[in-house]
């Protein structure tokens, strides 16, 4: 049976990431690749997140424009805000405000926030205020997945908005490879090895969970009822039928009828070394068969 083992869980208290180590074994000889490659494309770009979309400063009429008073310039804060983790639900774009008064430190916690929301790293620097002036900042926070450019955020609030590209995922770097191990004497499994670090904002054991549901739903389609019974009511219609509907050749129907085999139900219990056990059936009434199967009813008898 194969199962998820976790090896190890870091959380690093000067950034707030946090490391996971898991192991899922044992899997078949190739499914390590074909589970690893997976999982590393969904977490990294279907996995959602929370992230500034874009700034509105007062005073500042565009991102070349200084700020009266304050040591940075714009795309300095630009990318320290870009260095904030969001954590929590937000059902639809949100406004967040700061509003402070120097000389002053502008860290995250200076944000107000509602009470669906927290910031990981509050202490995350974002600008200095160096004389006795007032800053006031609006952020533009939306949820969303991946990597987007700025001008992919097509929503505006506002026309004094100035727009920034956002990181949505809260995966930072994965890892994966995998090993030969022997459940039993003789029989080589693989044991997949994943490493996964986040921003803090979910843990490696939410994000692997998630990942896993995603591709479930994605896969689900392929087993609804309604495409089960598509795929499974043909195959139990075509077990019926009696081999002289096959049109096979004299030889071949002969050959088949006195091996007590009298309907495609029957045929279908055979593989192909029992058919080649039968008296007189030859190679060229096993091709006839293999090729009247394959081509009208889609069955492929075992070897």
């Amino acid at each position: 049976m194969i199962r998820l083992k976790k090896l190890d869980s870091i959380r690093n208290s000067q950034d707030n990431n946090i490391y996971g180590k898991f192991s899922i074994l044992p899997l078949t000889k190739g499914h390590g690749l074909t589970i690893g490659n997976a999982l590393r494309r969904t977490l990294l770009s279907d996995l959602s997140g929370i992230a500034i979309t874009a700034i509105k400063i007062g005073g500042l009429e565009h991102e070349f424009h200084l700020i009266p008073g304050v040591r940075e310039d714009f795309l300095e804060i630009l990318l320290n805000l870009k260095q904030i983790v969001f954590a929590g639900t937000l059902s639809k774009e949100t406004i967040l405000t700061v509003n402070v008064s120097g000389p002053k430190i502008i860290t995250a916690n200076d944000i107000l926030l509602p009470d669906n929301l927290k910031i990981i790293n509050p202490t995350q620097y974002i600008a200095v205020i160096s004389s006795n002036v007032e800053l006031t900042m609006e952020l533009r926070i939306s949820s969303g997945t991946g990597y987007k450019l700025a001008n992919s955020n097509s929503i505006r609030n506002g026309k004094d908005f100035i727009e920034i590209d956002a990181i949505f995922t809260p995966i930072q770097r994965i890892n994966y490879y995998v090993e030969n191990i022997y459940t039993k004497p003789r029989l080589l499994k693989e044991n997949l090895i994943f490493e996964i670090w986040t921003n803090g904002s979910i843990t490696p054991e939410y994000a692997i969970k998630n990942a896993s549901e995603i591709l479930i739903n994605l896969f689900s389609i392929f087993i609804s009822s309604s495409l089960a019974n598509k795929l499974s009511s043909p195959a139990e219609t075509r077990t019926n039928i009696f081999i002289e509907e096959l049109n096979l050749s004299a030889r071949a129907y002969n050959c088949l009828k006195s091996a007590q085999i009298n309907s495609l139900e029957d045929l279908m219990q055979y593989s192909l070394k029992d058919l080649e056990k039968i008296k007189s059936f030859g190679q060229k009434s096993m091709i006839e068969v293999v090729t009247n199967l394959k081509n009208n009813y889609g069955i492929i008898l075992k070897n």
